[in-house]
């Protein structure tokens, strides 16, 4: 009777494996369905060969519940594996991150450098441009006052040096010839002052302003001079020039 049992049973369990099986392979169920059926089979089959039903039956339960370990053992590695790709996508975002704000980093150092090269050529061609400029200011006879004409001249040079403290102002009086030439001599002083004191009153740096008397502007000669040389040897000389060409500071 015993030995009919088993025999039985295990018939049962070969049917409901195969049974199984090849449902399985009909609907494509998923892989712990599989392994935990595959488990109950091999676990009656073993367990009653071994202990009768009864053993066929815990047989049964103890292959299900091995089929679940082996079934979490593949969901723990599929879920490392899965880990492992998104530590290495999260890798290869970050290197592209770094990468792009390495090229970022760089454009805007290129572009910095390009904007500073451009203001300097535009500063240097201006400075060219403006550099030894010279023009002049005339003065009455015997007169140190800056007329009203001249006042928007000298505003538009006090602009320019300002704006281009390499720049400096070289400032040269003259008197012409008639009277004393000590006298002429102090009244060039005082016309140079007299333009550097307004250039500086226009927040000129002092440092960028130099002058000097010069005296009468031609040799002596009365019998050649006219109305309108005389009136251009009175005058203060105004040049700009690059810094450093000027070696007298400032009186």
């Amino acid at each position: 009777m015993k030995k009919t049992l088993i025999t039985t049973t295990i018939l049962a369990s070969l049917a409901f494996t195969q049974h199984a099986t090849a449902e399985s392979q009909r609907f494509e169920p998923e892989n712990k369905m599989q392994t935990e059926v595959i488990g109950f089979g091999s676990g009656i089959l073993a367990g009653a060969a071994i202990g009768g039903p009864v053993g066929g039956f815990i047989g049964g339960m103890m292959g299900i519940l091995i089929a679940d370990e082996v079934n979490d053992e593949k969901s723990i590695e599929a879920q490392l594996i899965a880990l492992k790709q998104a530590d290495e996508e999260l890798e290869r975002q970050s290197n592209e991150l770094l990468a792009l704000h390495a090229d970022l980093h760089s454009m805007k150092k290129k572009q910095m450098m390009q904007t500073v090269n451009f203001e300097k050529s535009q500063q240097q061609m201006l400075q060219e441009r403006i550099g030894n400029m010279q023009t002049n200011i005339q003065f009455q006879t015997s007169s140190v006052a800056i007329e009203d004409v001249y006042h928007t001249q000298l505003a538009s040079i006090a602009e320019i040096l300002q704006q281009f403290p390499e720049l400096n102002v070289r400032l040269e009086g003259f008197a012409d010839q008639r009277g004393d030439s000590a006298f002429n001599q102090a009244l060039s002083d005082a016309r140079a002052e007299a333009v550097a004191k307004y250039l500086i009153a226009l927040n000129v740096d002092k440092k960028q302003v130099t002058y000097a008397g010069n005296g009468e502007a031609t040799q002596r000669d009365l019998n050649q001079s006219s109305k309108e040389s005389l009136f251009f040897d009175r005058r203060v000389s105004i040049q700009l020039i690059p810094k450093g060409s000027i070696l007298t500071a400032a009186k």
